[in-house]
């Protein structure tokens, strides 16, 4: 399947590299000693930081004077309107300074209409190329307006050559998302997004290491879709952005004057790099991240920083002085931010000398193999690809999953760093409902859903990822992972319809079922009696006696055929094998139930000296605990996944009680001013269950048993 995906990947690779590259003599590159460069930006472009770029250049015997306009979230088409420009000269292309108007427009407007610039920077924000409307963020128009990134980086282009007709024209091009960090602590359950509250370093770490690059970075830009899930933050869209500019502006491109700043395209290299190994101690381009955007300061921000200077002066980055990127005092000191009050730098990720020789040298060779830098007459769309595929990153096998609280206990958002740690390579996007109190995405009201495409707010994006209308086949999700409900013939009826749309565009797909354990009645009866919200913990001496109490070899062998049960387990797959027979070829049980069954019996038997039993692996009547009964069901979907025993994962993340996101969080612990990620005391997901070796041996061995063994033994599956 790797071999087949990667062919995929090239062969989508091959087809971009036909569209779009623009013939011409590569006209030379100056090498400057002196720049005055102005930002048109937003906190993308501060993660460049700005405040050290002076500096950065001192370091290489060069001048490098610069102002920007950025301010969080800020779109190009905001500061086209800050110069207050007469509509009717909007409209004409009439840019003639006047200084009357000049005199009002607010004071970063100012300083850019009275500075002298050699050169403007543009970062685009991805809301699309074009964005026709008479209203914007509640604010209505007279007429129709476009705000789409286009329009607004002409206004600005123009207006920069009125003021200098030699002006260097940069485009920026920035980062995708990191999804899968927006469902580790966005979840319906957390309250995180009511806090404003991100998750803090430590939390944030696992995270980043599944973090899927690629898929985000290789999507297709879709101006048909909304917005905010149109592809904008893509390789793709940037280079339609820049292809229009060039028909635009032809005498700025032929004389060299409108090149890409190419950071996006860097960091994809840069990340098959990490993934094959060959950045020390840098796993994946997650690493880069501080929260779902951001990056952090040290070697993040001085790839960006490097990638401004080697385009603006003409260099190879090499003689820059990286070390000025590791001091985390210096960032966020000059530009109107205060001291990194959002956290938008977070922990510093230090460059050492072998990695800042791995930047640079990666700057230097995907600048002039690219076809938008003008650095080299070899740089092409098609010596871009033949520089990306030329290194042998593994390719993950991309699992969709919708679930419920039992999923969220599997911590998905964990499970390819996890599965990274045996030399296993995947990637989950979750898309989970958290509300112990509802039956909410169970696959009959997934399908119904799905089919009335009436989707609630915040569950669009997940819908998408099914149909995934922007993404080529080899970057489509390969697994699709469902919450298995009561076994009733809706339910299978609803699973084998989601199923059947999910391959029929992925031939070589494949079906997971996570099949749940049995709640606790007796905690689910002492919840409703205290009246507790969900981030409030049941009293833990009442707690303790109820696991002790709780005896979960009978619970799942009741013999009813609903969730949580081994019947409800056995009559699902029994019903969907007759229903759909050539479907069941292609279905792999995650029987999380039945392993914490088997793991029951020899905790009984004394396995674990101190645990009476599965019981004792419930935070409350659903929810598992962190520490060993998390990493159990993570190391059996590892498994079934993979097909491999899960002795060579490291659980040591799984034992960090810290390491773990909110499973809910009080609301009324509001973000503040130096409090802008969760602190340890603002969350209690319960008694932490320490993984010793004993209990790490004991599930892996018995992960490989269950599997072995029973209906979803591996060998049936292969």
């Amino acid at each position: 399947m790797k071999r087949q995906v990667h062919s995929s990947l090239i062969a989508l690779l091959a087809a971009m590299s036909a569209a779009g590259s623009f013939a011409r003599d590569v006209p030379p590159t100056p090498k400057l000693k002196r720049v005055a460069v102005y930002y048109f930006g937003n906190s993308l472009t501060g993660s460049t930081a700005p405040e050290l770029h002076t500096a950065l250049g001192k370091s290489a015997g060069k001048e490098w004077v610069w102002d920007l306009m950025a301010v969080a979230g800020g779109q190009l088409w905001q500061y086209r309107d800050q110069f207050q420009l007469d509509a009717k000269l909007e409209n004409v292309g009439d840019y003639t300074i006047n200084s009357a108007i000049a005199a009002k427009a607010p004071w970063a407007a100012q300083q850019f209409l009275k500075g002298a610039w050699d050169a403007i920077v543009l970062q685009p924000f991805g809301m699309g190329l074009r964005l026709v409307r008479n209203e914007m963020w509640g604010k209505k128009y007279d007429t129709e307006r476009d705000f789409g990134d286009l329009a607004a980086a002409k206004y600005l282009i123009d207006l920069a050559l009125v003021k200098n007709p030699n002006c260097r024209i940069y485009i920026y091009e920035d980062w995708p998302g990191m999804p899968i960090a927006g469902e580790a602590f966005g979840h319906a359950g957390a309250g995180l997004g009511k806090t404003g509250k991100e998750l803090n370093h430590r939390q944030m770490e696992p995270v980043r290491r599944s973090h899927d690059f690629p898929r985000e970075w290789l999507r297709r830009y879709d101006p048909e879709a909304v917005p905010w899930l149109a592809g904008g933050q893509s390789r793709d869209y940037d280079w339609r952005l820049f292809d229009e500019l060039v028909k635009l502006y032809p005498a700025l491109w032929r004389e060299g004057r409108l090149r890409m700043i190419p950071v996006g395209d860097i960091y994809y290299v840069l990340d098959r790099r990490m993934r094959a190994g060959l950045v020390p101690g840098v796993l994946n381009l997650g690493e880069f991240y501080t929260d779902t955007l951001h990056h952090r300061a040290g070697m993040p921000a001085y790839t960006c920083a490097a990638t401004f200077y080697t385009l603006l002066f003409g260099e190879k980055p090499h003689a820059l002085d990286y070390t000025l990127y590791n001091n985390k005092d210096a960032y966020g000191k000059d530009w109107g931010h205060g001291k990194d009050e959002h956290n938008d730098s977070g922990v510093v990720l230090e460059v050492t000398p072998e990695r800042a020789k791995v930047v640079n040298d990666t700057i230097w060779e995907v600048i002039n193999a690219h076809p938008y830098t003008l650095f080299s007459e070899d740089g092409s769309r098609e010596s871009l690809m033949k520089l990306e595929q030329a290194i042998p990153a593994p390719e993950p096998i991309r699992v969709l999953e919708y679930g419920r609280l039992a999923s969220w206990s599997a911590m998905p958002a964990w499970q390819a760093a996890l599965d990274r740690t045996a030399g296993k390579h995947s990637a989950w996007m979750p898309a989970l409902d958290l509300n112990p109190w509802s039956q909410t995405w169970a696959c009959e009201w997934l399908a119904t859903v799905f089919r009335e495409k009436k989707h609630p707010y915040g569950f669009r994006e997940y819908f998408m990822e099914m149909e995934e209308p922007h993404q080529e086949p080899a970057l489509r999700h390969q697994g699709l992972c469902l919450q298995v409900g009561n076994p009733t013939d809706k339910e299978v009826e609803a699973f084998a319809y989601l199923a059947r749309h999910f391959l029929d565009k992925r031939p070589n797909g494949f079906l997971l079922g996570f099949f749940a354990w049995p709640a606790i009645p007796e905690a689910a009866a002492l919840k409703r009696e205290l009246k507790l919200q969900p981030w409030q913990l049941l009293p833990e001496d009442k707690m303790s006696a109820i696991r002790r109490r709780f005896d979960y070899s009978t619970a799942w062998s009741d013999p009813g055929e609903r969730e949580g049960t081994a019947a409800g387990m056995r009559g699902f797959v029994e019903k969907l094998r007759k229903a759909t027979p050539q479907m069941a070829e292609r279905f792999r049980a995650i029987p999380a139930g039945a392993l914490l069954a088997a793991l029951d019996v020899k905790l009984k038997a004394g396995s674990l000296p101190g645990v009476s039993g599965a019981g004792e692996f419930y935070k409350d009547d659903v929810t598992l605990r962190t520490g060993l009964p998390r990493y159990a069901i993570a190391a059996l979907r590892h498994a079934v996944v993979h097909k491999s025993h899960t002795g060579g994962l490291d659980a040591s993340a799984f034992n960090d009680p810290k390491a773990y996101p909110p499973d809910a969080m009080d609301p009324a612990r509001k973000r503040s001013r130096g409090n802008p990620t969760v602190r340890d005391d603002d969350y209690d997901n319960g008694p932490h269950f320490p993984i010793t070796p004993e209990g790490k041996k004991l599930v892996d061995d018995t992960v490989w048993q269950v599997l072995k063994g029973g209906r979803a033994s591996l060998e049936e599956r292969q």
